[in-house]
């Protein structure tokens, strides 16, 4: 809906060399708004013309697997991105104040990424049946097992869509960012920023902290034991990300777009204390939340 809306448009024809090598072509569907695809139906209409009602879709060779709904999110999570935080565009001087906005720009791609990852992850929530799971596997990247997508129903039942997107969004921003590991306070700042007040459950603790010890709203500790761990479970669900294709992908990528310092370097700066103090990255963010969760388009 809202790609429609952005006035993306979606193509069969050949796509300059995306058959080929996809990642250096997406800053041309990023400036076109152009998606390719393959029409991947037709050799099963081809299938099912020449011996109607034999075959179910699991007994078909492989198909060639579409990823428009990756794509697609790339071109409106960029819009978005430079609505709130503009361009980013390099300095052209070197040292400390290019490597700034080297990370800046960093930051933004990152978020990119990280929405269509998202965005990937929770069109499993719509995946009910066993020919929703085909069609998501020939579209997405990313799908979710039957375990976790109970754990995502579950968290979106309680808490609602928006602080669930946000935890799989910041999962996904860390392992983009190529933070393999974390600790339990900057877990605890995922789900401050994640869950806000909504953290309301039959077990919530006091709305204030003027108590010692009392839990601070928002927080993991805030909600009942077992949505605490499923909350968790979410959050790691994005280090399923290879690392080592995760970190070759992004080096070239980052590198192709200009930046210049090595990704260790790059990426070893507080980018949480980053997004926390900038009122733009948090309301970028939620526009995020909203065109996942509804189609909202107003960029």
């Amino acid at each position: 809906t809202a790609s429609l809306k952005a006035g993306i448009q979606f193509s069969s024809t050949r796509f300059h060399e995306y058959d080929v090598l996809p990642l250096i072509q997406l800053p041309k569907i990023l400036k076109e708004k152009k998606v390719p695809y393959l029409p991947n139906v037709k050799p099963l209409l081809e299938i099912e013309s020449v011996m109607p009602d034999q075959f179910q879709i699991y007994e078909a060779p492989p198909l060639r697997a579409n990823y428009v709904m990756h794509e697609a999110a790339h071109v409106l999570a960029r819009t978005l991105r430079v609505k709130y935080l503009g361009e980013l565009i390099l300095v052209p001087v070197s040292g400390g104040a290019r490597v700034q906005s080297e990370r800046q720009l960093a930051l933004g791609i990152m978020m990119e990424e990280a929405f269509a990852n998202a965005a990937e992850t929770l069109l499993s929530l719509a995946a009910t049946s066993a020919i929703h799971d085909e069609f998501v596997m020939k579209n997405a990247y990313v799908h979710e097992q039957p375990e976790m997508r109970g754990r995502l129903r579950t968290a979106v039942a309680k808490l609602g869509f928006d602080p669930v997107f946000k935890v799989v969004f910041y999962s996904f921003l860390h392992s983009n960012l190529l933070k393999r590991k974390i600790n339990p306070k900057d877990l605890d700042r995922v789900f401050r920023l994640s869950l806000g007040g909504k953290a309301q459950t039959k077990n919530a603790g006091p709305k204030t902290s003027n108590q010692k010890g009392a839990p601070t709203p928002g927080s993991a500790s805030s909600i009942d034991p077992k949505l605490q761990k499923d909350l968790r479970e979410i959050f790691h669900g994005g280090f399923d990300l290879d690392p080592m294709f995760t970190g070759l992908t992004s080096s070239f990528c980052l590198r192709f777009m200009g930046i210049k310092t090595p990704l260790q370097n790059l990426f070893d700066f507080d980018f949480m204390a980053r997004i926390e103090s900038s009122p733009a990255h948090l309301q970028l963010i939620d526009a995020y939340s909203a065109l996942m969760e509804k189609g909202v388009w107003n960029a």
